[in-house]
C-alpha cells in the first residue's frame, strides 16, 4: 500500500469532497484526522474512478437501534459491578468513525453486545458461536464485513473490543468474571 501524506491542502480537499483515495487510504485518513465536533468522515464512490472514493464530512447521527434488550441487560451487569455511565463508560460513542456500544475511554476497551441477527449479513441465517470473544468471527458466523472492519480499525489503534452475542444471558457469571479481569486489571 502506498502511504498518503496529508497536508493542509489535502484536508481542504477532503472538506470540499475533492480528495480521492482507496479504501485503505481512507482508513489511514480517519485514523489520523479527527473530524470536527458532530461530524464523521465518510466516503462515496460517486465521482471517483472504480476502486477509488471521495472523502467527505457528514453529520453524525446515532444508530437507529440502540439501547436494545441485550444492551440493557449488559448495562445492568456493568452497573452491578459498580460501573456507571458517564463516569466509567460512554454509550453509543464514536471512535475513529465507528459507533461503539460501550466505551471505557481511559482504558481503551469497548464492549459490543448484539444479537446474531444484527451482526451477520442480510439474507443469511447467522449462527451464534461462543457467547463472547475478542473478534466478531469468534462470536458470529458469518460475521458482517463492517464488524470485521470496526474490530480491525479499533484494534490497530490500541483498543480491545469484546464482542458479545445473545448466548451471554446463559453465561452471566462467566461474563462478569471476564469483565472484572479486563477492566480491573487496568485500574
Amino acid at each position: 500500500m502506498v502511504k498518503i501524506s496529508l497536508g493542509d491542502d489535502d484536508i481542504h480537499k477532503a472538506l470540499t469532497k475533492k480528495l480521492i483515495v482507496t479504501k485503505e487510504e481512507f482508513i489511514e485518513f480517519i485514523e489520523t484526522h479527527e473530524p470536527p465536533e458532530g461530524y464523521v468522515w465518510a466516503i462515496t464512490p460517486f465521482g471517483a474512478l472504480p476502486g477509488k472514493y471521495k472523502i467527505y464530512l457528514k453529520k453524525f447521527s446515532p444508530p437507529k437501534y440502540s439501547d436494545t434488550d441485550l444492551e440493557r441487560c449488559f448495562e445492568r451487569i456493568l452497573n452491578e459491578l459498580g460501573f456507571r455511565e458517564g463516569i466509567d463508560y460512554q454509550k453509543q460513542y464514536l471512535i475513529l468513525g465507528k459507533v461503539v456500544d460501550f466505551a471505557f475511554l481511559d482504558k481503551k476497551i469497548v464492549f459490543e453486545p448484539g444479537a446474531t441477527y444484527w451482526h451477520t449479513p442480510k439474507g443469511v441465517k447467522g449462527i451464534a458461536l461462543k457467547p463472547f470473544g475478542f473478534s466478531p468471527d469468534e462470536v458470529y458466523f458469518p460475521p458482517k464485513k463492517e464488524d470485521i472492519e470496526k474490530n480491525d480499525t479499533l484494534s490497530r489503534n490500541g483498543w480491545t473490543v469484546v464482542w458479545i452475542n445473545e448466548k451471554f444471558v446463559n453465561h452471566v457469571d462467566e461474563l462478569k468474571n471476564l469483565i472484572k479481569i479486563i477492566l480491573f486489571s487496568y485500574y
